[in-house]
């Protein structure tokens, strides 16, 4: 007995359950056109099953031969339809579900048992207009195709979004037979972009928007202020103070800590409407948004309330720690009308906060702007200048206060920019910020102990030379810098003198006593620089290997007279002959500050009362004349 047509049709959609071909893959894109063939087939199929019913004998050998080979398409199809990883769902001319492959209940969470015979609305998430809907049934009735995105609810009610391809098949006689839709979960896929895009526009550390996501935002700003009028808006730029101190000597961990509890601060501090940034190390921004009368006003309170909020002390550990804000202020329309015009000068503005001495707001004006440009000339200068060969040293003799004779001379570098001498108090700074200095240092390094070497080997009696060592030129590297110069020039390491500052050695103490123990075996001695304007800790004095400390100016320039430097002079030297230190004394201008440091005992003294910085040849005429004495 041969089965009827209904049943047919039904024996062909069960074949989609049987996985008879194991190696047949999905392969992307074409599922669609599987899923058609497949339908097809099962169509064959029952053709292939009436003929057997009502073919004769001469006629049925070649029908078993179709049927047979139907067959055997239908159980690949099937297998295709099995192992595909796009969700499949079929249905009838009514929209009522005939049948779904594996991978629709894993994508939706309905078993195929259950959905059969329903129209898949239950699948919807509501959040589809009827107009979406209306344009879809219009695209298959007049194309038999339909794709895009859609919004869609899995069985335990949670909504994501589909890919889906939907398409129509029609009998011979063009009458729609059967909807068929493949759909693929977008979820990770849209996660994945959000993530994507979150790292491109936020910060990682403080979950800030960074720079780029900031600038979007400025932007769109100014374009709503052209539409709606005229309106104004202030962009703070805020660098912490010195942060570079705590990753360097408590290292990125701790400073990691404060930079988040800097950016929490931050946020508790603006409104909503407001923008807080992270754009770059330690510097963060804030855009700024109140009535057009009130961006002035609003600003600089706002700075107020940074500057003490940021100041109070942060907790890290058993650490407290204290870091203090620059700000720079730019208003639009006033200081610009596009982003980067506003960016620039509020960065204009910061730089120009942090030359008057930190821990204030300073707004942005022209003046402001011109001084930034003369900046930028210099700075561009400076990456010239070694390549240009601009830079030379001057060398200022040290005079004993016992015999009057040069014991040495500090290398002092000079900078002839744009055919003008440029003062070292203007270029150095500048060449520390922008992270020049150590290729400037080692030159000056190189150069002294080339000029020293040449001075032994002509007979010119140089005890040392003094050469300055800046605070970011203060690592293990510079043991090896050390070594090729004296290496290179011949000059003795029992001949040179490194100048540190007090800042310099305390960044990392086991560091600093390494650094200088091993130095002290090369027999170059150190000199403190500057004594007495930083710690002043007498535990370091006796820990670290120091041969010299030298006294600031700032306490030489009000002898005899004023009582505090007479005071602050007279331990620093008594300190230094317990401790069995030379003692030099910088800035010496007067007879009477030269009389004073004599007769408490200071070793050594410099300054434009015995003479100004010499070029080497004016050097080795005053040596001459010392050793004459």
């Amino acid at each position: 007995m041969y089965p009827d047509e209904d049943q047919i049709e039904h024996a062909g959609w069960v074949a989609l359950s049987s996985p008879y071909v194991s190696y047949i893959k999905q392969i992307s894109g074409v599922t669609i056109a599987v899923i058609i063939l497949l339908v097809g087939l099962v169509w064959r199929y029952r053709l292939a099953l009436i003929k057997l019913q009502q073919g004769v004998s001469s006629q049925a050998s070649d029908a078993q031969l179709a049927f047979s080979r139907t067959r055997q398409e239908l159980d690949i199809a099937a297998c295709v339809f099995d192992t595909s990883r796009e969700g499949i769902m079929v249905t009838d001319a009514d929209n009522l579900i005939v049948a779904t492959n594996p991978a629709f209940t894993k994508i939706t969470g309905y078993e195929q048992s259950s959905v059969l015979g329903k129209n898949p609305r239950f699948l919807s998430s509501g959040q589809q207009t009827s107009e979406f809907y209306r344009a879809l049934w219009s695209s298959l009735a007049v194309f038999d195709q339909w794709q895009g995105e859609i919004w869609n609810r899995t069985k335990q009610g949670d909504i994501y979004l589909q890919q889906m391809a939907i398409s129509v098949f029609r009998d011979d006689q063009k009458r729609i037979k059967n909807y068929i839709a493949t759909f693929s979960d977008r979820s990770e896929h849209v996660l994945a972009e959000q993530q994507l895009k979150y790292l491109a526009e936020y910060d990682d550390l403080t979950g800030l928007p960074n720079r780029r996501l900031l600038h979007d935002r400025v932007k769109q700003y100014i374009d709503l202020s052209e539409q709606r009028g005229m309106q104004k808006f202030s962009l703070l730029f805020i660098d912490l103070d010195r942060f570079k101190n705590i990753n360097d000597s408590l290292g990125h961990n701790v400073g990691d800590v404060v930079l988040k509890q800097i950016a929490e601060r931050l946020n508790s501090i603006v409104r909503d409407v407001d923008s807080v940034a992270r754009i770059g190390g330690d510097e963060f921004a804030i855009l700024l948004t109140v009535r057009r009368e009130e961006v002035l006003s609003a600003a600089a309170n706002l700075s107020e309330r940074l500057m003490k909020s940021l100041s109070a002390p942060i907790y890290s550990d058993d650490l407290e720690l204290t870091v203090t804000p620059s700000i720079g202020i730019t208003l639009f329309p006033d200081d610009g009308n596009t982003a980067d015009t506003l960016f620039r000068n509020a960065d204009t503005a910061l730089y120009h906060a942090k030359e008057q001495g930190r821990n204030n707001y300073q707004f942005y004006s022209v003046e402001m702007n011109e001084k930034a440009s003369s900046r930028l000339r210099v700075e561009h200068g400076l990456r010239q200048a070694l390549e240009h060969q601009e830079f030379f040293l001057a060398y200022q003799p040290l005079y004993s206060l016992i015999d009057g004779r040069v014991t040495g001379c500090e290398a002092l570098i000079r900078w002839k920019h744009e055919g003008k001498p440029m003062p070292p108090a203007e270029f150095i700074p500048l060449a520390e910020e922008v992270g020049l200095i150590n290729g400037i240092g080692d030159w000056v390094l190189n150069e002294a102990c080339r000029q020293g070497a040449y001075w032994r080997e002509a007979g010119v009696d140089i005890p040392c030379i003094s050469v300055n060592v800046s605070g970011a030129q203060f690592k293990e590297s510079l043991l090896t810098t050390v070594t090729r110069a004296l290496e290179k020039t011949g000059f003795p390491g029992e001949s040179l003198v490194l100048e540190l500052t007090e800042t310099a050695l305390m960044l990392d103490t086991a560091k600093t006593e390494r650094i200088l123990l091993t130095l002290q075996k090369m027999g170059v001695r150190i000199a403190l620089d500057d004594f007495g304007t930083g710690y002043s800790s007498l535990a370091y004095l006796k820990r670290f290997p120091i041969d010299k400390l030298k006294i600031d100016r700032a306490f030489i320039d009000g002898l005899p007279h004023d009582s505090d430097d007479k005071a602050i002079t007279a331990s620093i030297l008594d300190v230094s002959r317990h401790l069995g230190l030379e003692t030099v004394a910088e800035g010496v201008e007067t007879q009477e500050q030269a009389a004073y440091l004599t007769a408490n005992g200071c070793d050594v003294a410099q300054g434009y009362f015995y003479s100004y910085p010499l070029s080497p040849d004016e050097l080795e005429t005053v040596i001459s004349k010392s050793n004459a004495i």
